[in-house]
């Protein structure tokens, strides 16, 4: 806009000359409003004595339109109500009384008063279906009542306003105006799960406001953009978006569009698995939607600030900001973000251990949900309820929620939100890709999760932390079965013979029920085997998942597409032989982190034939291990190294002669002949107590040098 005439406006308003200042702020008004400058024209409205204001219909609505842009959307509606008040029944003010209807709906929608919103747009359309032409006012009052539909989750019928008021507004060639309406369809085919016509409508509504130079309408729009580029998984671009429309909604003053950005923003951070910055980003946007007195950003931001608890496991903080998220939605009679935010307390809640109120929550909240329309808010509960089955072990309930989720999820082309809440879940997502839903479809979301976490991963002097096992199974020494970084408690298996079954497989893979059986209950009828067999593969599935035991051609394993340590073929591989070019020092490295894994016997405190021959032969690889090691640092002469190695053996070798001699020529070797006396003593005293014999000669000789 030529600077000059901004120099007119202030000097006619430092001579009062309001007359002809009303007249230059209206021919460039519709200019400065397409284009988001809604300071100037406040800081004009400022200057105006308030009964040249009252008596001027176009200049009031033009100040009321400013001050709704900026989020002032009470003192708006405390204007408009006094306009339409003292305007019903003026000469000449039917536009302008339409005009303050459709404004003030507006100005009820932003504070969240939805009822009232769609009471101003819809007298508007009365009133307008009683006369001719106002194509621009009638597109207005649909296109603002098509966005308070969308609010309230009645999205077909939003869509149906919209589309007329797109048709109305093809003959005024509003260029403002038209990206509005396509902003908001755009908005309407997101909720619906359109992401293609979504991306269609939103890019139309770019490219105008690129053209009118409005900044802050720009930054709307690419806050909806962002949506989709995160829906399609390109977070990284999502996120460079949503950072440059911060930047644009902060240029505009625009405080209730940064605080919708600053949601969309830490919801990003949090998908990308940013937790603290998402909390910190969500904290802040609850600060500016509280400054906005935006009520309905407020609900929004706290919900999405217990949603990224959860993500954190901190699941009371999120239980508790989700209830107060949704009480203030049901105060502003926000009917959808009811359902969607009740949705994450169902989740948090069944993580929080609270399965039975979880669930109960989810199953009519998914009924809710099926009514009202929001397929991405039904297709995250109907995953969430296969989820909270799932916990509870009612596996047959997952199957059939994880199949109402894949058909949803196909139906709308989405299925990035189960990436990003699959990850907190990969058990289920396991079993639905073992169970082939959708055919390879689950399987390709447990491929994105680890392409995510693979994403995450963190270098420590250039070297990367790798990922972390899925199923850890401790067999040396005291057992222990992690799933998922979830310890399997004892009470879960049932019974030790479903436990044994487990460890069994990883030590036996691809074994028919036959061979399972004859290593497991060798004395019993082949009936009575059979029938502890699939009672024990029962309780080990359901302790466990019923994912990780498969069978492949009538032959049981662990389920190979898992990443899996196994401390048993830990130990044997670290001691697999000295390879041609490994150096020495590797190689005794190597054995040493072996004898590290050896914590104790093959399952120790466990009785069974096939559990005494695994132990018998790990125990031999164990003590020729340590003799190996043993003997090179005696060579090197490295005797504080030799003797705790040479003490791990007589743990479990207790009456070899050889190696309490061993160990008292090293003590000898570093000149402590005190510590090598007391080693004579003590296995003197225990042969002698346990066996009734004497040491060998050679320990005498040993200990008169």
């Amino acid at each position: 806009m030529d600077n000059s005439i901004n120099k007119r406006i202030d000097e006619c308003l430092e001579s009062s000359r309001f007359t002809e200042t009303a007249g230059l702020i209206k021919s460039v008004s519709k200019y400065l409003l397409n284009c988001g400058d809604y300071s100037s024209l406040l800081l004009w409205n400022s200057k105006f004595p308030n009964d040249v204001l009252k008596d001027d219909f176009e200049l009031s609505i033009i100040f009321a339109q400013s001050l709704i842009h900026t989020g002032e959307v009470h003192q708006a509606g405390r204007i408009l109500t006094s306009f339409i008040e003292n305007t019903v029944n003026a000469p000449g003010s039917f536009a302008f009384l339409i005009s303050a209807y459709i404004w003030r709906s507006a100005a009820h929608r932003l504070s969240g008063n939805l009822e009232n919103a769609i009471s101003d747009s819809t007298k508007a359309i009365s009133l307008l279906d009683k006369s001719e032409g106002h194509n621009d006012l009638k597109a207005s009052a649909h296109f603002r009542l098509g966005n308070c539909l969308i609010d309230t989750g009645n999205l077909e019928d939003a869509i149906h306003q919209l589309k007329l008021a797109l048709d109305l507004s093809t003959d005024t060639f509003d260029l403002d105006l038209i990206a509005r309406i396509q902003n908001s369809l755009g908005a309407a085919y997101m909720r619906l799960g359109n992401i293609t016509k979504a991306a269609i409508h939103l890019e139309y509504a770019r490219e105008a406001w690129a053209k009118t130079s409005n900044l802050g309408a720009l930054a709307s729009t690419m806050n909806n953009l962002a949506y989709i580029f995160q829906r399609l998984g390109q977070l990284a671009r999502a996120s460079d978006i949503l950072q440059t429309s911060l930047d644009y909604a902060r240029s505009a003053h625009a405080t209730r569009l940064e605080a919708s950005i600053l949601i969309a923003l830490g919801v990003v951070q949090r998908d990308l698995g940013e937790l603290e910055q998402s909390t910190e980003t969500l904290t802040l946007a609850l600060g500016v939607s509280r400054q906005a007195m935006e009520k309905s950003f407020v609900s929004w931001a706290k919900a999405e600030l217990g949603d990224t608890y959860r993500r954190a496991k901190k699941y009371s903080r999120s239980v508790g900001i989700l209830n107060e998220a949704i009480t203030q939605a049901q105060e502003q009679n926000q009917v959808m973000e009811i359902e969607i935010f009740r949705v994450s307390l169902g989740a948090s809640q069944f993580l929080e251990g609270d399965h039975e109120k979880g669930l109960d929550l989810l199953t009519r909240t998914s009924e809710k949900l099926e009514s009202l329309g929001d397929q991405e808010a039904l297709a995250r509960c109907y995953f969430f309820l296969a989820c909270s089955n799932f916990s509870i072990k009612e596996f047959d309930k997952t199957i059939t929620w994880l199949n109402k989720t894949y058909q949803l999820a196909k139906k709308i082309g989405y299925h990035e939100y189960l990436v990003n809440d699959g990850q907190d879940f990969p058990l289920v997502i396991q079993l639905a890709a073992s169970k082939q839903i959708g055919g390879n479809f689950f399987g390709k979301i447990q491929e994105r999760i680890k392409t995510r976490k693979i994403e995450k991963r963190k270098t420590i002097a250039g070297v990367e932390i790798p990922l972390p096992f899925e199923i850890e199974v401790a067999a040396l020494g005291t057992s222990s079965v992690r799933i998922f970084s979830k310890s399997v408690g004892d009470a879960e298996w049932r019974s030790q013979r479903a436990k044994e079954l487990f460890i069994y497989l990883f030590c036996h893979p691809n074994q028919t029920a036959e061979q399972i059986m004859a290593a497991l209950w060798p004395d019993q009828s082949p009936s009575k085997a059979l029938s502890n067999f699939h009672t024990s593969l029962y309780r080990a599935r359901r302790a466990t998942s019923p994912s990780i035991i498969v069978m492949n051609d009538g032959h049981y394993l662990i389920n190979k597409d898992l990443r899996i340590y196994f401390d048993v073929s830990d130990f044997i591989q670290l001691m697999e032989p000295k390879l041609p070019d490994e150096e020495d020092s590797i190689f005794y490295e190597r054995l040493g982190q072996a004898i590290n894994v050896y914590r104790g016997a093959f399952l120790e405190g466990l009785q069974s034939e096939w559990i005494e021959t695994v132990r018998r032969e790990l125990e031999e690889k164990y003590l020729r291990t340590l003799s190996i090691l043993a003997c090179y640092y005696r060579k090197q002469k490295q005797f504080l190294k030799a003797i705790p190695i040479i003490e791990k053996a007589t743990r479990v070798d207790e009456f070899q002669d050889d190696l309490y001699c061993d160990l008292v020529e090293c003590h000898i070797a570093l000149g402590d002949r005190l510590s090598a006396l007391r080693v004579y003593q003590r296995y003197h005293s225990k042969i002698l107590r346990e066996i009734g014999s004497e040491p060998s000669s050679r320990f005498l000789e040993l200990l008169k040098r």
